[in-house]
């Protein structure tokens, strides 16, 4: 990614710190005073920016540096939680086995065990397994009689 700064007024390379007739000074002036595509703050002088990225719906055309790798950052975030299936969660957790998992609209997993199959063994393990965090359970759902163990868990 392609960046550059501008440096402030009055320094060397920089613009005139006053108001001038130089067609250089002005355009700097003008591309420090727009604001970040991202964060809405002002380019400013000394500090990193870009152009807008492919993705960034917004009629700003520069974005910071720093907020543009805090985005793409998160756009990569974004796509691995996407990824994650029920069959991703069920390879995941083995040996662990129950007897159904049911992605929630929040990126949650429920962890459904029926008629007994689950063991506090089964617990222990996906309690020991670095890649989720247990939120709930094991309980038994409210006006369910199939389930007999419900566990709420989070994929990192």
């Amino acid at each position: 990614m392609a960046y550059s700064s501008i440096p402030k007024p009055g320094s060397l390379r920089g613009p005139c710190k006053d108001e001038c007739k130089h067609r250089d000074c002005n355009e700097a002036h003008r591309i420090a005073g727009e604001r970040c595509a991202l964060c809405s703050d002002e380019i400013g002088f000394e500090r990193n920016f870009c152009d807008r990225l492919d993705g960034i719906e917004s009629p700003r055309h520069y974005v910071h540096l720093l907020c543009a790798e805090l985005w793409a950052d998160e756009q990569q975030r974004a796509k691995k939680v996407a990824l994650k299936t029920t069959a991703d969660v069920f390879e995941l957790i083995d040996p662990v086995d129950p007897d159904s998992i049911c992605k929630r609209s929040n990126g949650e997993f429920e962890l459904n065990w029926l008629d007994g199959g689950f063991t506090r063994f089964q617990f222990l393990r996906l309690k020991d397994n670095p890649k989720i965090v247990v939120i709930d359970g094991p309980y038994m759902p409210k006006d369910q009689t199939a389930i007999t163990h419900q566990i709420r868990i989070k994929v990192l």
